[in-house]
C-alpha cells in the first residue's frame, strides 16, 4: 500500500488495488453500468454513439473494451483493432492468432522445455522444513 495521487480527480489516496482513488472507481462503474446497459439494448451501435447515448467518453468505451469488461458485436467491432497486427477483434488489446504467437516466443525465450519444466515441477513440490526448537 502506498499514498498516490489519483490520475484522474487529483485527490490523494492509499492505493490498495486501482490507480484510482475510491470516488473515480465508483464513477468508473456507474459509467460502466451505463454503457453495459445501453449496449445491451443498442447492440449495432458504434463507439461514438454509444459515447454520445451515455455521455461516457469514447476513451474510456475503448479502455473497458481492451479492458476485456466489455465485447463487441456489429459496428462496434469494426472500431477495435489488435495492437500488433491490426486485424479487428472483440475484446482485449491482442487477436488470437498474435496471443498464440507471443506465448510460443515467451516460451522459445524462457527455453521452458519439457525437460525443464518437469525438472521444476519436481523442484517445487520437494521442500525441507525446518523448526526453530530453540527458542531465545
Amino acid at each position: 500500500m502506498s499514498l498516490k495521487n489519483c490520475p484522474e480527480c487529483g485527490k490523494l489516496f492509499v492505493q490498495v488495488s486501482r490507480n484510482l482513488c475510491p470516488g473515480c472507481v465508483e464513477q468508473e462503474e456507474k459509467e460502466f453500468e451505463s454503457v453495459a446497459d445501453y449496449l445491451r439494448t443498442h447492440k449495432d451501435t458504434g463507439i461514438a454513439e454509444t459515447s454520445e447515448a451515455t455521455g461516457v467518453s469514447e476513451e474510456r468505451i475503448i479502455a473497458f473494451l481492451r479492458d476485456g469488461r466489455l465485447q463487441t458485436k456489429g459496428a462496434m467491432s469494426m472500431e477495435l483493432q489488435c495492437e500488433r497486427c491490426g486485424k479487428m477483434i472483440n475484446t482485449g488489446r491482442l487477436c488470437e492468432d498474435c496471443t498464440k504467437s507471443l506465448l510460443r516466443e515467451i516460451q522459445s525465450v524462457s527455453g521452458a522445455s519439457e525437460e525443464g519444466r518437469q525438472e521444476s515441477d519436481l523442484s517445487s513440490r520437494l521442500r525441507y522444513h525446518t523448526a526453530d526448537r530453540y527458542k531465545k
